[in-house]
């Protein structure tokens, strides 16, 4: 975002110098047009013109991503060139000196327009260039960015005023002083653009970022801003324009700005509402998305971790510190390199350095120590986001598959030099697999009777060995369910000479059931005959397991797409072979039993009206390289038209070749219709607004029209009963129309956006008084402590004071001495104000009424109200979160309390 601002000050920049260069070209060829633009205002000076030259060059080179040195000299010295000239001319107005620099290029003419000394700048031009030049010398000094803004504020205010005064013809405005120098109309124009290029150059900090930002709070300035400024300044001026033409009187032309103003306020904000509505209810749903993410991310299995470029995690999962030992603190505080075994450092820095290579997901496998001291092997998938600079890993223990490798790569080795060599003896061979946990076993198929190691039969459940054990024993610990897998793989081995399988057992000590895995060799006679087999076995329970529980993680993911209604596709650039997820099948309307995924299958269920976009936004991968995102219909088989969303991203090789083009696909269409369905509710909303204030108000209106009409003609002749009933419709008429305005301000709290900010109370409480005493007349004396500052909506919070301070000064009003109080306090973590008065106060039977809609506990003859001024602030500080209540006694005062 601040390259986008920077190439705009550039541009700036130059259509700065490029106005300096033409006024220059005016004053060398005499061309009045390009000096004073019309021909009955002041002229640009030479020296302004050369001041803009030098002021557009320095914002230029300031945005260049890099500086030599001559254009580091240059930024200093044109700024410095700009504050001399500004400082040398506004000493030659205020001490009355001719330093010679007025007219040093060019003659000025002694009869120039609004000129007091031939050639000499204005005095708030030059005041304009000395502020732009510190400006600019300020531009990216950190220290001194609240002088940089401030400054460049100050250059736009004034120049700003001066094109207005210009505008109205308000010779105070055009940027002069007395009898001097006016300053020119391009001039101020100039100006507005160096301070906007300025501001624009340094949009990460300050009042820039406010408007930069992609944030509610930067879509909303950057909305709102324009109608801000332009909006008096076009209706002021064409007011002005219409009533000097005689077209109207100074009245109706206020009425008529004020009337056009508003309305185009009106627009705006409920344009602007229903932005930031679709901006809060996305991300409302994207919360609920990631809390769902964060549910299955906390269940699952696997050692979960999100860590950043300087080698700290930052979150993980539950199962690390099942798993590691550590609380989830006491890891994410440890550099990760720490808890990895000395000897796969450097193994793991390689693996790590390639992600700052641009890899998009390394694999690899190493020890981390547990809290206890002992280590286990993670296997290890992550990923990087460019984005947010964080690194995503995922890691599996594989502890007990790694130790069973490790025993079966030994295992195998020994099994090998004991058949192949027959160089070792049989003690030392059953120690050798003992010490692995493998056993051993010799099968005479004859005789059906085996030898075996002890291991062997302490695998089956047995302590020690059995007396006997056969072909036919064994396949009885088999459970039932495998018992036909295991003999067709001893019949296999029959004719194969090889014998590999797994299966259960049913273990006898415990009856628990175990995984094991067999292999070995088949021999025969020298008739061919098949006499014995020889191998070994080992307990696989744990990989097994492992095994299973990837598999039920599988099936999760499944779920999770079918819930997100998200799909998966996958295009192996090398091989052309394509790959999609049961969800994407689902979302394109087609079998997966009889589809095969492909492009032109994909591109054949595209909206023919958004195929063209589609093969456009494919393209654009393929061209950029890059990623993107795009939303486009999809038209089933069946006819049904949905709106599906795709995110698509590119592997590439380590010659940066692309070899995978993958993504997502969602569908998106019961997001697409609540859209469609909040924008008619919106509509119904304002239309029954508009009911409320206008259909409502036209019949009050005509009654208190003929009531007045009654009184002024007819009133002579009323009797002071009849009077007495005139006044009691005019003023029932009138307490309508305020109940009315009070139930359309109670309903649009609920529609009204919240801005939090950081609220001074005490300069609040200060407003809220100034505003008490321009519509309450009363003799109360207020008091008020110091208030504690809160983070809410500054409006909203303002009209919760106002009503509860207004309400206090009414019911005290009939005591002698009335006295508010209005303070606050810190309790548990919470502020509670406390607005409090010496008044009637009530009975705290009724305090469930104070807060009801149109709940009164006086008569309107004791206290006027409409009995919506405490529904509005209990509405408020909920809408807040916060809670209000209030404590009284029946003529001994009220207190009224609210929480944030």
């Amino acid at each position: 975002m601040n390259k986008q601002y920077r190439l705009i000050s550039k541009i700036l920049a130059i259509a700065i110098s490029s106005l300096g260069i033409i006024v220059l070209i005016g004053w060398l060829f005499n061309i009045s047009v390009l000096k004073s633009v019309i021909p009955s205002v002041v002229s640009m000076k030479v020296n302004t013109a050369l001041c803009f030259i030098f002021s557009g060059f320095t914002l230029w080179i300031l945005n260049e991503e890099r500086l030599s040195s001559f254009k580091k000299i240059g930024s200093i010295i044109f700024p410095s060139i700009l504050i001399l000239i500004g400082l040398l001319t506004f000493n030659e107005y205020l001490f009355e000196i001719n330093y010679g620099i007025d007219e040093f290029l060019f003659k000025d003419e002694t009869t120039a327009i609004a000129t007091s000394h031939p050639g000499r700048m204005a005095p708030i031009t030059a005041i304009s260039f000395v502020l732009s030049g510190i400006s600019l010398l300020l531009l990216y000094k950190n220290k001194a960015f609240q002088m940089f803004q401030l400054l460049s504020l100050s250059v736009f205010v004034l120049a700003l005023l001066t094109l207005i005064g210009y505008a109205y013809a308000v010779n105070d405005f055009q940027g002069g002083i007395v009898s001097f120098t006016k300053m020119a109309i391009h001039t101020s124009i100039a100006f507005i653009l160096l301070s906007v290029g300025m501001l624009f150059s340094n949009s990460e900090k300050g009042i820039m970022y406010i408007f930069a930002n992609d944030g509610i709070a930067g879509i909303t300035t950057r909305k709102l801003l324009p109608f801000i400024i332009f909006t008096p300044l076009i209706l002021g001026w064409l007011r002005l324009i219409g009533q000097q033409a005689g077209y109207y009187s100074t009245e109706f032309g206020v009425a008529l700005f004020t009337f056009i103003t508003i309305l185009i306020f009106v627009v705006v904000v409920f344009g602007i509402s229903g932005t930031l509505l679709s901006i809060d209810k996305k991300r409302k749903e994207a919360e609920e998305q990631l809390n769902e993410y964060r549910h299955f991310f906390n269940i699952n299995h696997d050692l979960c971790g999100i860590a950043n470029m300087e080698g700290y995690f930052e979150f993980i999962n539950a199962n690390f510190t099942k798993t590691l030992g550590y609380t989830e603190k006491e890891f994410c505080e440890t550099p990760f390199i720490e808890l990895i075994h000395p000897y796969d450092i450097p193994a793991t820095v390689q693996e790590y350095e390639k992600l700052k290579l641009g890899a998009l997901v390394i694999n690899f496998v190493n020890r981390y120590r547990k809290k206890d001291g002992s280590y286990i092997y993670l296997d290890w998938n992550a990923t990087p986001n460019p984005a947010t600079q964080k690194l995503y890993c995922v890691a599996r223990d594989i502890t007990n598959r790694k130790k069973t490798e490790e025993q079966l790569i030994v295992a195998n080795k020994e099994l090998e030099n004991y058949i192949l060599q027959l160089a070792e003896s049989e003690e030392k061979f059953r120690v050798v697999l003992d010490s692995a946990h493998i056993g051993a076993w010799d099968l005479n198929l004859v005789k059906d009777t085996a030898w075996r190691s002890l291991l062997h039969d302490q695998i089956f459940g047995y302590e020690n060995l059995l007396p006997e054990w056969g072909y036919n024993i064994f396949i009885k610990h088999v459970i039932p369910e495998d018992r036909d897998y295991v003999e067709k793989r001893f019949e296999e081995a029959y004719s194969h000479g090889k014998f590999s399988l797994e299966c259960r057992i049913k273990r006898v000590n415990d009856n628990t059931i175990r995984w094991i895995s067999a292999e070995g060799l088949a021999y025969k006679n020298d008739e061919g005959e098949l006499t014995k087999m020889m191998g070994i076995v080992i307990d696989i329970t744990d990989r097994k397991n492992s095994e299973h529980e990837l598999e039920f993680i599988t099936a999760k993911l499944k779920e999770a797409q079918a819930l997100a209604k998200m799909g998966n596709w996958d295009s192996n650039l090398v091989t052309n072979t394509d790959a999609w997820s049961d969800e994407a099948f689902k979302i394109l309307g087609l079998d997966q039993n009889t589809t095969i995924p492909s492009p032109d299958t994909y591109f054949s269920c595209i909206h023919p009206n958004d195929l063209a976009f589609v093969k456009e936004k494919v393209n654009e991968v393929f061209t950029t390289l890059k990623g993107n995102t795009y939303d486009y219909r999809i038209k089933r088989k069946d006819g049904t038209i949905i709106h599906a969303l795709s995110q698509s991203n590119m592997d590439f090789d380590e010659n940066n070749n692309p070899t995978r083009f993958f993504g997502t696909i969602q569908d998106i269409t019961e997001i697409k219709n609540a859209e469609e369905k909040l924008i008619e509710i919106n509509k119904e909303l304002e239309s029954f607004s508009y009911s409320i204030s206008h259909d409502l108000r036209a019949p009050l209106r005509a009654i208190n029209g003929y009531a007045q009409i009654l009184n002024e003609d007819y009133g002579q002749r009323l009797d002071q009963e009849g009077m007495r009933i005139l006044a009691t419709i005019t003023s029932n008429a009138t307490k309508m129309g305020t109940l009315i305005d009070d139930l359309l301000a109670f309903s649009r709290l609920g529609r009204k956006e919240m801005q939090k900010t950081e609220v001074d109370m005490n300069q609040l409480i200060k407003s809220v008084i100034n505003e008490t005493n321009k519509s309450i007349i009363y003799n109360t004396k207020i008091n008020t402590t110091s208030l504690h500052n809160v983070k809410a909506d500054y409006n909203l919070l303002h009209q919760v004071m106002f009503n509860l301070v207004s309400n206090a000064i009414k019911y005290s009003s009939k005591v002698e001495n009335p006295i508010v109080k209005i303070s606050s306090e810190k309790q548990n973590g919470e502020i509670i104000f406390s607005v409090n008065d010496n008044g009637v106060g009530f009975d705290m039977q009724y305090s469930d009424k104070l807060f009801g809609v149109f709940q009164r506990l006086h008569t309107d003859e004791e206290f006027e109200g409409t009995g919506v001024g405490l529904a509005i602030v209990q509405r408020i500080i909920t809408k807040l979160g916060g809670k209000v209540w209030a404590e009284g006694i029946v003529d001994n005062g009220a207190t009224f309390y609210f929480s944030l």
